[in-house]
């Protein structure tokens, strides 16, 4: 198994402690692709970063991270930086943000390598390779991220996410900020790097179709819980939770114009992240809430074949519960 998590939390200190991440598990090998979806504040970034301790001192993670099973929440920091970048790597949202504005991206790829393996030879030609791979000619080599579209720093991201050929990939909103065609074209090129070298990959993104198109399976956070999980297009086409149903109406559907008249959304914000609400934490906000759902205990049950649901509502269909976490299966 490529990673394992098991009942992760992230809690950062404030006056009143920050419950970002609260019980989230899931299994992931190579060759799989898991799509993370939610609001603003879900806490999809967080539980990403935490899987690598890549948290500021304040957050505090709990639970376990086994990776290739080797236990990574309590990895000494030099085994960390050993695993980041060579075992697994983070494609940042905002590429230009994430670039050093006065390094080349050459430069900045090289930096990664030699990091990992101060011996290696013919770096150059390797990088001008990576590049070639994610769609950019090699001569941009020497070129600074101002001299490149949104497009290309973002393909620049993957190559240097893929320059010391990791197992994983976390690719973090790769999609952001870019139009439509170009998006397309980077997901594209996601997808094939998976297919062709059997790396794994969680991608974390708002949009269920960009999700549903990319992943194999799904999981939907919500109050730093995963409120649903599935196969990604099962999940968008059936959804099995009031808050997936919602995101996903938030898209209109091509060849529907009735879907661009649809109502705005949810009402409310997401609750407070300091509190410990009794109950389902999505009901002030459900429009099928029941009496129930303020004060029951809420889990992850079956909700349909490698289905789970963290509603009241499935349980009439699926009467077993589930054992509280997220399994992507293999196959």
């Amino acid at each position: 198994m490529l990673l394992e998590v098991n009942d992760l939390s992230v809690t950062y200190a404030a006056a009143r402690p920050v419950h970002a991440v609260r019980g989230v598990s899931f299994t992931l090998d190579g060759g799989q692709t898991l799509g993370v979806a939610g609001e603003s504040g879900s806490g999809k970034t967080t539980m990403a970063l935490a899987l690598l301790r890549l948290l500021p001192s304040a957050a505090r993670i709990e639970g376990s991270v086994r990776f290739q099973g080797e236990e990574l929440t309590t990895a000494k920091w030099g085994r960390m930086r050993a695993v980041r970048w060579d075992g697994a790597s983070v494609v940042f949202q905002g590429a230009m943000g994430a670039l050093n504005p006065v390094r080349t991206v050459g430069w900045q790829i090289r930096e990664a390598i030699v990091q990992h393996d101060r011996g290696a030879k013919g770096i150059r030609g390797r990088i001008e390779e990576l590049l070639e791979s994610v769609g950019l000619p090699a001569r941009r080599y020497e070129a600074y991220p101002h001299e490149l579209s949104g497009g290309q720093r973002q393909r620049v991201m993957i190559a240097m996410a893929l320059a010391c050929r990791p197992d994983l990939i976390i690719a973090d909103e790769p999609t952001t900020a870019l139009d439509v065609i170009v998006q397309g074209q980077v997901l594209a090129l996601l997808g094939e790097l998976v297919r062709e070298s059997g790396i794994g990959m969680i991608m974390i993104s708002h949009d269920l179709s960009v999700l549903a198109e990319t992943c194999a399976s799904l999981a939907v956070m919500y109050a730093g819980e995963v409120v649903e999980h599935g196969p990604s297009r099962e999940l968008v086409r059936e959804p099995r939770h009031p808050y997936t149903a919602a995101l996903a109406a938030a898209f209109p559907k091509i060849g529907d114009p009735a879907s661009r008249l649809a109502p705005a959304g949810l009402g409310g914000d997401p609750p407070d992240a300091s509190l410990v609400l009794p109950g389902c934490p999505f009901a002030p906000r459900c429009p099928v809430v029941m009496d129930e759902c303020t004060s029951a205990e809420i889990e992850l049950w079956n909700a349909g074949l490698e289905r789970r649901s963290a509603c009241l509502r499935v349980l009439g269909d699926a009467p077993e519960t589930a054992a509280g976490t997220v399994t992507e299966r293999s196959g």
